[in-house]
């Protein structure tokens, strides 16, 4: 049996971001068993850790939304997960604070919890005191970027589809909390489960009030893992050159309106352009591809980044800490869930800009990109906090930290 078993969220942005922990637990001889979806088992086999699929039917893209996901899955998967622990139950639980369901599993067989937080976290003593779902089914995102973290598919649903989800919220909540009785952990603490460690991606220079947050938190910067993948991008092809790369990320990239404003923005223009669209994306939709454009359904991001001038993107914690670390500043189109935070954050932070007029004309974002690429305040402020992510600790720091709790939770009391 593993001493160690892992839940992870079935995204790359929460897959890549920690996915060095489990590969140095196992370079210093830990045994670990990482559950994941059959779409990452060929990223967690690389790392050298025991791939198991998780035991689960409900397809997260079906789902009603993200949070019907989690308890759904959790629903389906925890009496299996149950009786397989109990009879031999390992050391420590590693999940991502998205998995309900690893979670659950450690309150149930009270075993010690580690929550990593690929995610920007928004402290419980700054919440409103109603209903997060409810605020949003009448406020704009961005009126409140805290909220969507609590409720990431808000801007997805009209005010009446809101509602229902309310609803079919509480009833899948209802069913959970009747069939495990777990008192201490609550619905708006879905996407951000609290562990006895909790490993954050990020530095505290750029997390949202980091003084509210006790010392059971460390702010580790990302934990990439050390593997090649391989890839056919061109990249001697942009060696040299003024690059501006363009990604909305894995999940949310069915936005044609937005690549041909970028194609009409950037085209014929004197940088590079490398702009992914994502795998679902058809691309003659586009129309005409400039001769100045790079464009792909996928590419490798950290590769770009060493030669990107500028980053266009969706806000993504994930991308942005990338972005930050290979000192690339940023302008931010948010999407969904924490985006609208980490905008907000950058912003602050004077590292890029924060686009709120998704109408923006071409000719506009252009001048605004040109403007970001060009200034040296920003330039200084993305030095500072790449600074702040590269002294952070990342995976050492992290599975250092993991192992003193494995080490107190096994010492007799």
């Amino acid at each position: 049996m593993s001493n160690i078993v892992f839940f992870n969220f079935p995204a790359y942005g929460h897959i890549n971001a920690s996915l060095g922990i489990a590969q140095e637990l196992a370079q210093r001889g830990e045994k670990v068993e990482y559950y994941c979806t059959e779409e990452f088992r060929h990223l967690i086999e690389k790392v050298g850790v025991q791939f198991q699929a998780l035991p689960s039917t409900v397809d997260l893209f079906s789902s009603a939304s993200g949070k019907s996901y989690l308890i759904e899955t959790s629903l389906e998967v925890l009496p299996i997960l149950l009786e397989q622990f109990r009879r031999t139950p390992p050391n420590l639980i590693i999940a991502d604070a998205t998995c309900l369901w690893g979670h659950l599993l450690g309150k149930l067989l009270e075993l010690p919890t580690v929550s990593n937080h690929a995610a920007v976290i928004v402290p419980p003593s700054f919440l409103p005191p109603i209903s997060p779902e409810l605020l949003l089914t009448f406020l704009p995102p961005h009126f409140f970027p805290v909220l969507p973290c609590l409720f990431p598919d808000a801007n997805f649903y009209t005010p009446l589809e809101k509602l229902r989800l309310v609803y079919k919220h509480r009833i899948l909540w209802a069913r959970l909390r009747q069939q495990y009785l777990v008192e201490d952990l609550k619905m708006n603490d879905l996407f951000h489960a609290r562990g006895d460690l909790n490993i954050v991606f990020t530095s505290e220079a750029f997390q949202f009030k980091r003084e509210l947050f006790d010392d059971s938190y460390i702010f580790t910067g990302q934990c990439v893992a050390d593997i090649r993948l391989t890839h056919d991008f061109p990249l001697a092809d942009i060696e040299g050159k003024s690059v501006i790369y363009i990604s909305l990320g894995t999940v949310f990239t069915d936005n044609i309106l937005f690549y041909r404003k970028c194609l009409l923005a950037f085209g014929y223009s004197n940088h590079l352009v490398v702009m992914k669209v994502g795998k679902s994306v058809d691309m003659r939709l586009l129309g005409e591809i400039p001769p100045n454009f790079i464009l792909r359904n996928d590419v490798p991001p950290l590769e770009i980044f060493k030669h990107a001038s500028v980053f266009i993107s969706h806000a993504s914690m994930t991308s942005t800490m990338e972005a930050l670390e290979h000192r690339v500043p940023l302008v931010v189109f948010p999407q969904a869930a924490d985006h609208y935070l980490i905008a907000s954050r950058i912003k602050e932070s004077g590292v890029g800009v924060w686009v709120k007029q998704q109408n923006i004309q071409p000719q506009k974002l252009r001048e605004l990109v040109e403007k970001v690429m060009q200034d040296s305040t920003i330039r200084r402020n993305v030095e500072r906090l790449g600074k702040s992510l590269a002294e952070a600790g990342g995976t050492q720091r992290a599975v250092d930290k993991i192992l003193e709790l494995k080490q107190r939770a096994s010492t007799p009391k």
